[in-house]
């Protein structure tokens, strides 16, 4: 197609024109490099100066997501335990483990309380039904914000170390 490049990260079409993608942000064509440039004064209104505001960077988009799952798919969990060069995470899948781990062992607690309780004492074994329900759950809300938690470190470090990547700066 005349007049439009390809990205080389996602592969969305983009003007000729273009030095960014778009869809993810990725570099389409070398940046030209010249002198700074100067802010630009801009009249604001009642008569107060100040500059005129730079265009907002492209968000990453759904691309950025399809990479990590790409990358995530590519490399299994065995390829991802022995990358000498840390080029993909296992973390990630790590938490999916832990996660469902700690779901299946609160759980199982949850029923051997309630199975003792009720073993002392019917209105025990109730109460622990109810109210240990509840802890349970709420136990699984916090580790399933923890593990959260956790997911957003690693794939902001997948996003940075992706974008070092574009830029030619790692």
């Amino acid at each position: 197609m005349a007049g439009t490049a390809r990205c080389p990260i996602c592969g969305v079409v983009a003007p000729q024109d273009a030095a960014f993608c778009p869809e993810c942000g990725g570099r389409i064509r070398p940046v030209a490099t010249g002198p700074p440039r100067q802010s630009v004064a801009a009249e604001l209104p009642g008569g107060a100066s100040g500059y005129a505001a730079s265009p907002p960077l492209p968000s990453p988009g759904p691309a950025a997501d399809r990479m990590y799952q790409a990358r995530a798919a590519k490399n299994g969990f065995f390829a991802s335990l022995f990358d000498w060069g840390f080029t993909s995470f296992v973390a990630p899948k790590l938490i999916k483990i832990g996660y469902i781990a700690s779901a299946i062992y609160l759980g199982l607690a949850w029923l051997l309380f309630v199975l003792g309780a009720f073993k002392e004492n019917g209105g025990l074994g109730l109460l622990v039904l109810t109210f240990g329900g509840l802890v349970t759950l709420f136990a699984l809300m916090m580790t399933r914000l923890f593990f959260e938690f956790l997911m957003v470190v690693f794939r902001a470090a997948v996003d940075v170390h992706d974008t070092m990547k574009r830029r030619d700066i790692g």
